[in-house]
């Protein structure tokens, strides 16, 4: 048995324990941003070419103390690298450091490289070379108070990178993101029961193809031409080529017997394009329909009775949010979507109320760097009348300005402190004396006390006013 490391995105480790454990995987634990486990090299090799949600599969060589550059490069250098590398060779280096002495990555990077080109460097002066982009082995360094961890990196590349992907739009998101909010929006459930996905703000199609590729079985590694492993002096060609040929005549079955329950729809006429595109690339354009469409014109396809609806709306720190976008994707839905299940990606807890759906489940993930939200609602239900808009009085529109000048304010320190219960206005316009308190019940006991609540108190009037 050996002892492994996959890393994730953070919020993706629970998931990430359940699949490894899946696949195989011994003594499955959690970590920050990642999951320890141990197996055999088959179970690694598994790991690489089916993991949906890892974002690399690292193998650990060696543990040292690396309290400086000398002891990082002695320690580095103790490792027998001829049973890793050949001379001729190229590797990369990759390094993460956590509140350690040794504070600049590309030091620790180059110090590395050079404890390893110095153990196999030969007498007539041949060594390996660096290859950034494919080497033949990568090494990921992971320096936490000085106490380092050198493994090699077996996927060599990042495993969200499926090798389908041949254009994108302005935001992309993560291959392995989009599969953790598609097994947290209950997307596996929903299609063994027969039902249908549609993404009506698809952007590239990255949910909507890897539900596609999900639902078909077809192996996320599958068409990568690259592993870290390809190039390692202990590769087992005969035991990757077997697991890659299970893999292929799963796919053949699963592509086989896809239906064409998967509908994107845009308003951009751009997006749908590389969508299509990018479905063709995968082998999942023939289940996919993909329209422009405005949300407003939002449809439930023909032929589908149930199903998921999901989608990576547009948000702060993305592109631009738009609480006018929540209300029309939130009034289409209401109007003609009853009893589907919804799941939205947003930085701000507001956007999502801003359809009107009651909260089920809110979920924390990262986009990248993004910190953001999975919010999960209850089955959209029978259309009831729609409340009638009306338009603000002069009066009670600086009432609305002075409240987003407050959120706004309060933003950061809510984020920051987790505060679900604040107090978001109190007679801050003097001929307003009321008090507004916001409650954002995210674990009720029943579904239906969960969501946010505001609690509106107005002040006893003065008995008498000055003139």
């Amino acid at each position: 048995m050996q002892a492994f490391f996959a890393t994730c995105p953070k919020g993706l480790e629970y998931l990430l324990v359940d699949e490894l454990s899946a696949l195989g995987a011994q003594d499955v634990h959690e970590a920050l941003a990642g999951v320890h486990f141990s197996g055999d090299m088959a179970t690694a090799y598994r790991a690489c070419l089916w993991s949906r949600l890892a974002s690399r599969i690292l193998l650990p060589l060696a543990e040292f103390d690396a309290a400086d550059g000398d002891a990082l490069y002695a320690g580095a250098r103790a490792v027998d690298w001829s049973t890793h590398l050949a001379v001729s060779g190229t590797l990369a280096v990759d390094a993460a450091l956590n509140q350690s002495k040794l504070t600049h990555s590309r030091y620790v990077e180059q110090r590395v490289k050079d404890a390893v080109v110095d153990a196999l460097r030969t007498a007539d002066g041949l060594r390996p070379g660096v290859d950034t982009e494919r080497p033949d082995i990568r090494l990921n360094l992971y320096l936490r108070r000085d106490k380092a961890v050198l493994s090699l990196d077996l996927s060599g590349e990042a495993l969200h990178r499926r090798g389908w992907r041949i254009a994108q739009g302005a935001a992309p998101m993560k291959e392995n993101l989009a599969c953790a909010v598609l097994l947290r929006a209950g997307w596996p459930e929903v299609h063994a029961q027969g039902g249908a996905l549609i993404d009506p703000m698809c952007g590239s199609g990255t949910l909507l193809i890897e539900a596609a590729r999900m639902a078909a079985d077809v192996a996320p590694g599958l068409d990568r031409e690259y592993f870290g492993l390809f190039g390692w002096k202990q590769f087992d060609a005969v035991l990757w080529q077997g697991l890659v040929d299970e893999a292929r005549e799963r796919a053949v079955r699963g592509r086989a017997a896809l239906q064409p329950v998967f509908f994107g729809r845009d308003a951009d006429r751009v997006a749908i394009t590389l969508a299509r595109d990018n479905a063709m690339a995968a082998g999942v354009s023939a289940c996919i329909d993909w329209q422009v469409a405005d949300i407003r014109d939002l449809q439930v396809p023909a032929g589908a009775t149930s199903g998921l609806v999901v989608s990576n709306p547009p948000y702060d720190e993305r592109l631009a949010a738009d609480t006018r976008l929540y209300r029309e994707l939130g009034a289409s839905l209401r109007a003609r979507f009853a009893g589907w299940r919804v799941a939205l990606i947003t930085v701000e807890d507001a956007m999502g109320f801003s359809t009107g759906l009651r909260l089920d489940k809110r979920y924390t993930l990262y986009n990248g760097a993004i910190k953001c939200q999975l919010m999960r609602f209850l089955p959209v239900p029978e259309k009831a009348a729609e409340p009638r808009a009306l338009a603000l009085s002069p009066g009670a529109e600086m009432v609305a300005n002075r409240l987003r000048k407050n959120l706004r304010k309060l933003k950061t320190w809510r984020t920051r402190e987790q505060v679900t219960c604040f107090r978001a206005y109190d007679a801050d316009l003097p001929e307003y004396a009321a008090a507004i308190d916001v409650y954002d019940v995210v674990d009720g006991e029943r579904p239906e006390d969960r969501g946010l609540w505001l609690h509106v108190q107005e002040y006893q009037a003065p008995k008498t006013i000055p003139e």
